[in-house]
């Protein structure tokens, strides 16, 4: 089965030839890290965990299964963003695992940037909490997953991957449709028998 589940074309990432930053975001379980460290080490690109962008205070919030306030969360976004320009400005490639849950987060994290390869990874919501109980994480509560579930407002412009699928599967997916990009720009991207 093929990992892709729509490739719409993604108002970012989709006009330039050579994306410099990939961006994956999906709600808890979905394998952002797992995923963007194996595309991060397979194509020798920088990896930025947006966990690492957390203060002290987010992660006791979290930790206790309480949702951040839009104040928390705006500043949290900024110092991501911060780096993320870091990274343009210094001409290094970079993946960027980041929930991305609401429309106004992404749109705060990436407006004015024209180089981001969006993917957002999407699974059941049964399969996202077998996958947090099982793992372990410095300060996310599994007891947060139905909010984050509840929250999601899927993107309209982004290659949609089933995170449900073999890790291997989906890099390989993702890792093909940044690299097969045609003259104009373009990515070639292959698109699921059965839609979901």
């Amino acid at each position: 089965m093929n990992a892709v589940i729509n490739d719409k074309k993604n108002e970012h990432s989709y006009l330039t030839r050579k994306p410099q930053i990939l961006l994956l975001t999906g709600v808890a379980g979905a394998g952002k890290t797992t995923v963007g460290r194996e595309i991060s080490r397979r194509l020798s690109w920088s990896f930025v965990d947006a966990d690492n962008f957390h203060t002290p205070e987010n992660e006791q919030q979290l930790a206790a299964g309480k949702r951040l306030s839009s104040r928390d969360r705006s500043s949290w976004i900024r110092r991501l963003r911060s780096a993320i320009t870091m990274l343009i400005e210094n001409g290094t490639p970079g993946v960027i695992a980041f929930p991305g849950l609401r429309r106004t987060d992404r749109a705060q994290l990436t407006h004015g940037i024209a180089h981001i390869f969006h993917v957002h990874m999407r699974a059941p919501l049964h399969v996202l909490t077998l996958r947090v109980k099982d793992r372990e994480h410095r300060f996310f509560n599994e007891l947060l997953l139905p909010s984050e579930f509840a929250a999601l407002e899927p993107p309209e412009n982004a290659l949609t991957i089933d995170a449900s699928l073999p890790i291997s599967q989906i890099v390989q997916e993702i890792v093909t449709a940044i690299t097969s990009s045609d003259s104009e720009g373009s990515p070639t991207t292959t698109t699921s028998s059965k839609g979901r």
